[in-house]
């Protein structure tokens, strides 16, 4: 399989290969992306998703399951290595790791700067070793809501 560059992977948003973002590849399925453009599972057309489309389709959206599991992998991978250092992480405060991350590849596909500027109380809210509590509701609906403008967005643009 030859993986896609990443701008391809990336305006190829409805999973159909012709990069138009139209939704006419839906079913879509949903990835967990990283900053380098491209899935966390990186499998491309012609994976289990694609080839199941028409069993699919009365379905609607479909999170893809392999990134599920990699997801799973990480935050089992984050709780023992939180483990082995003692809980020590650095830089020790969560806004400095967020304007790290701006200076990589997430900078450029995740607004950081407003979400520092916007976010009140980030060090005092966020926490490195949360990934060992269960998810907050109300951040997911936040998640849910933002992730559901950005579709939007994508598919009014083209």
């Amino acid at each position: 399989m030859t993986p896609k560059p990443a701008p391809a992977r990336l305006t190829d948003a409805d999973g159909d290969g012709d990069g138009d973002g139209d939704g006419d590849g839906d079913p879509t399925v949903l990835h967990v992306w990283v900053a380098a453009g491209h899935t966390l599972c990186e499998l491309e057309t012609g994976d289990y998703m694609a080839d199941r489309a028409s069993e699919l389709a009365p379905v609607g959206a479909t999170v893809c399951g392999p990134c599920l599991l990699i997801v799973s992998r990480v935050r089992r991978e984050e709780c023992a290595l939180l483990e082995m250092a003692g809980e020590r992480v650095a830089p020790d405060l969560p806004s400095e790791a967020w304007r790290l991350l701006d200076k990589s590849g997430w900078g450029e596909r995740v607004d950081i700067k407003t979400f520092l500027r916007t976010t009140p109380d980030l060090d005092a809210r966020s926490r490195f070793d949360a990934v060992r509590y269960a998810v907050d509701p109300e951040s997911v609906d936040d998640l849910v809501l933002e992730m559901a403008a950005v579709r939007a967005r994508e598919r009014g643009a083209h």
